[in-house]
């Protein structure tokens, strides 16, 4: 029955991955307008990856008729201890005559990546907001298909596709396998309009609606989930999509270590039932039930029951099938089918992984993000 149910759900969200388009704009100029964005870029000890990730923005040639700029970077720098604001300054003195790059310090006594983006919507200038992480890097036509797919969309705010760039390794293939699942459980939930979900790294909204909403209020003492709260709380009384835009996919960095993999893991458990959807619930509760259920017969089976092991391992292979059908289906449409290759190795990391995470979100406890610990 169980495995039955997990097929069904995997169906399903493949499904609603398969009958959602991209958005489009339907005119040959955003609606009519040039609106203009102000984009925003949360850092902290980012000096390995905060040069690319600004460049890349820079390459976007977003200009009004009379060729210019329709769009500022501001970057609140979150009281880094290496040369993230020199490295940031150093841009924004290069690059003045194409675009204005805005550099703040977060104030002493305010810290934290919800404070630093509060800070930055009170510094923006322009009605669009879009956001990403300082270690990103977007396409040259990132801005306008955000905006064209926002305005398309008549939303408030919309999320986007984040991804990686394939390295060969183990650690970037599990984690590039485990964004795919987390992009088309996204794009599932607002396909069936029953949760929502959002990537910091990738996420567009209006000055007025963070505003209306109030901010982050509310969830302050929640260190992680600026993105999906958000998200959430505008959702209660605006429209909210997601951009299956693979033209407007934004590259992130995997962690380098499995013990900085496993730091990034448990803040995101942190915040994974604190938004209270019953429907996403329903889903991280069964898959997390789902696994508990296979190791458990496994177990017992060695132990006492052959039948029940050979019951665990038919729900195991099953698992195995359908998760390898999915993401290499997903894989295909982001043209990095090589990721396949590790899928053995990562299916039983991922086993676990399930687990950990579940335990995680119970049993909240601290961990370390940018030398902070946190919880």
């Amino acid at each position: 029955m169980w495995a039955i149910a997990y097929i069904l759900l995997l169906s399903r969200i493949k499904s609603s991955w398969d009958n959602t388009p991209p958005f489009h704009d339907t005119v040959n100029t955003l609606l009519g307008s040039t609106p203009k964005v102000s984009v925003i870029v949360a850092a902290r000890n980012e000096a390995t990856d905060i040069a690319a990730c600004l460049q890349s923005i820079v390459c976007n040639d977003y200009r009004n008729a009379q060729g210019k700029p329709l769009y500022e970077i501001i970057v609140i720098d979150d009281h880094s201890t290496d040369t993230t604001a020199e490295i940031v300054a150093t841009i924004a003195i290069a690059n003045e005559p194409h675009c204005s790059i805005k550099i703040y310090s977060l104030p002493n006594g305010q810290t934290g990546k919800k404070a630093a983006l509060t800070y930055a919507v009170a510094k923006a200038s322009h009605p669009i907001l879009l956001c990403t992480d300082a270690d990103c890097t977007v396409s040259s036509t990132w801005i306008v298909d955000r905006v064209r797919s926002l305005e398309a969309s008549e939303a408030s705010a919309q999320s986007g596709l984040v991804y990686m760039k394939d390295d060969e390794t183990l650690l970037t293939r599990f984690q590039m396998m485990d964004y795919l699942a987390t992009m088309a459980i996204t794009n599932h939930g607002y396909y069936t309009q029953q949760f929502q979900l959002a990537n910091g790294a990738n996420l567009s909204y209006y000055k007025a609606a963070f505003e209306e909403v109030r901010g982050y209020e509310g969830n302050e003492h929640i260190a992680s989930g600026d993105d999906v709260f958000l998200v959430y709380k505008i959702a209660k009384s605006h429209r909210v999509t997601f951009a299956k835009n693979l033209s407007s996919v934004v590259y992130t960095q995997p962690e380098q270590t499995w013990s900085a993999l496993w730091q990034q893991r448990k803040r995101w458990a942190t915040k994974a039932t604190i938004a209270n959807n019953l429907h996403l619930n329903t889903i991280q509760i069964f898959v997390f039930m789902y696994c508990v259920i296979i190791l458990l017969a496994i177990l017992l089976g060695l132990a006492l029951y052959p039948t029940l092991f050979f019951a665990g391992m038919m729900a195991l292979s099953i698992k195995v099938g359908m998760d390898y059908l999915f993401l290499s289906s997903l894989a295909r449409d982001f043209r990095s089918e090589k990721i396949m290759k590790s899928f053995a190795k990562s299916f039983i990391i991922y086993f676990f992984h399930i687990l950990s995470s579940g335990w995680f979100a119970v049993v909240k406890g601290k961990y370390q993000w940018k030398e902070r610990s946190t919880k």
